[in-house]
């Protein structure tokens, strides 16, 4: 008899027939699909198009909303039915090669698509905030993006007040993380490249530049080791979750292990991350221990490999490792997901590079999982880095506000002043705290007092409010215009709830 059980050799099989391009369509766009035989004609073999009980036009749209969507016949929404679905029975007998591999995999775990990882939700900001314990170095501290519990990875991280607001706002409504990578990449071409703001609100505007000047600071301003943990923290913060710290994590008890592993992050909707920073990413450079794999079978970890280029190129060649010449990132997502409880081969990891396909690993010479040696044939997703010979982020910035509307202009010149300020304020406050330097004191008096002014002048161009009236009660009070709309629309669903 033969053996029907679907060994680690099979499925490959089964995985590698279904990226064959040469038989049918997968995914099939169903958009235009009205009857029955719409999707008899793609799915089934011509042989068998009119073999009796075949699945119903109804059976088949059942089947193409398994994964969420319900626009296309997928092999996420075969993955994601059961083995004993009617529709899947029908096509593991009668199905097209393609659509035929797809449901033998019904039920069966497979490497998520690492450009759909991730449904992250918005930070709550105030349950969320870290409050330093330093006395004057408080946006140094960076512990709190680690779980509060550190024995439970799934409490969430706290952060910089204002770095999670910008975050809330800028990434509103991208949910994935590459939506999240795609929408800095956007915003930073069109700064540095086309020297314009995008069509944002100027909250929106000014949340993707502070966004924007937090990574430009990690990757320009601090030192390649300090960057790399920066970095991996920035990661988990864009994804409002926790930085796992130096243990792993137990995808079962969602708890850390205490010892090095493969997870550096967890997203908010508990999805795991790691981090790759570094210059050189060809062939075998990027690699993972295969004990930090263990225990994970059947979890897929998204892989967040950034290089670091001193050239606008978007090969794997030609990283640049001096943080004051990095002008560009090249961001590849690798999705890796262990098949078995303790793998030891390369066979026991399927991988899947975006722009690339489903593949089992490979490991190196030294026996590690090799997460790059399919990156070089895939397109990176590019982010501007205002670094090298170029000018300064902000000036940059602020050239392009210039371009956009007087609110976006006058925003921007008032906010940077602002900070600007507020560093100075702090700076000669700390000298005199230290020396009792007369002259510190008196400049830290005359920062502290600009700040405000300036503070005034952006508060006012932002709420549309007089300088004196704002300066006079310390208050900034809500538009009218807008309480009248208010008051407008409950009038309206009184009345017509009254009827």
């Amino acid at each position: 008899m033969a053996n029907d059980k679907l060994t680690e050799d099979k499925l490959t099989e089964l995985i590698t027939e279904i990226l064959q391009e040469k038989y049918g369509d997968l995914p099939l766009d169903i958009t235009n699909f009205k009857k029955k035989k719409d999707y008899v004609d793609n799915i089934i073999t011509k042989t068998h198009h009119n073999k009796t009980g075949l699945p119903s036009a109804n059976d088949f749209k059942k089947l193409a909303g398994k994964d969420g969507k319900g626009d296309d016949i997928s092999l996420d929404d075969y993955v994601a039915s059961s083995p004993n679905d009617k529709v899947i029975k029908k096509v593991r007998y009668y199905g097209s090669t393609k659509h035929k591999a797809a449901a033998k995999l019904a039920g069966k775990s497979i490497v998520d698509d690492p450009t759909k990882m991730g449904k992250i939700k918005d930070i709550n900001v105030d349950k969320q905030t870290y409050e330093p314990r330093s006395m004057a170095f408080g946006q140094m501290a960076n512990i709190g993006s680690q779980a509060s519990n550190p024995k439970k990875t799934t409490s969430l991280g706290k952060f910089p007040e204002g770095l999670a607001s910008s975050i809330n706002v800028f990434f509103k409504g991208k949910n994935t993380f590459k939506d999240r990578v795609d929408a800095i990449s956007d915003f930073s071409q069109k700064i540095l490249g086309a020297k314009t703001f995008p069509n944002l609100s100027v909250n929106e505007a000014l949340a993707a530049s502070l966004f924007l000047d937090y990574l430009t600071t990690i990757v320009t301003e601090m030192d390649s080791g300090t960057g790399a943990y920066q970095f991996e923290t920035i990661l988990a913060v864009m994804a409002g979750g926790t930085v796992v710290g130096k243990g792993d994590v137990s995808t079962s008890a969602g708890k850390s292990t205490g010892q090095m592993g493969a997870v550096d992050f967890v997203m908010n909707d508990g999805t795991l991350g790691s981090a790759k920073y570094y210059s050189i990413v060809s062939g075998g450079k990027i690699t993972q221990a295969l004990s930090g794999f263990n225990k994970k079978e059947g979890k897929s970890i998204l892989y967040i490999i950034a290089q670091k280029k001193g050239d606008k190129s978007k090969t794997v060649g030609s990283g640049q490792s001096d943080p004051l010449k990095i002008t560009q990132l090249n961001i590849y997502l690798v999705s890796v997901m262990p098949k078995v409880r303790t793998p030891k081969k390369g066979s026991d990891f399927q991988l899947f590079v975006n722009g690339g396909s489903r593949k089992d690993g490979v490991l190196t010479s030294k026996g590690k999982l090799n997460l790059s040696a399919d990156i070089a044939q895939t397109t990176p997703i590019v982010l501007k880095i205002a670094g090298g010979k170029s000018a300064a982020l902000k000036d940059q910035l602020t050239s392009a506000a210039n371009k956009g509307s007087a609110q976006l202009k006058n925003s921007f010149k008032y906010i940077k002043e602002v900070f600007d300020q507020l560093y100075q304020a702090n700076q000669k406050v700390q000298r005199y705290a230290a020396e009792g330097d007369k002259t510190s004191g008196e400049a830290a008096l005359t920062t502290l007092q600009n700040a405000d002014n300036k503070f005034i002048d952006f508060a006012a161009e932002m709420s549309k409010k007089s300088k004196a009236k704002i300066k006079k009660t310390r208050k900034l009070e809500e538009n009218k215009s807008l309480k009248k709309l208010d008051k407008l629309i409950e009038r309206v669903i009184l009345e017509h709830i009254n009827k």
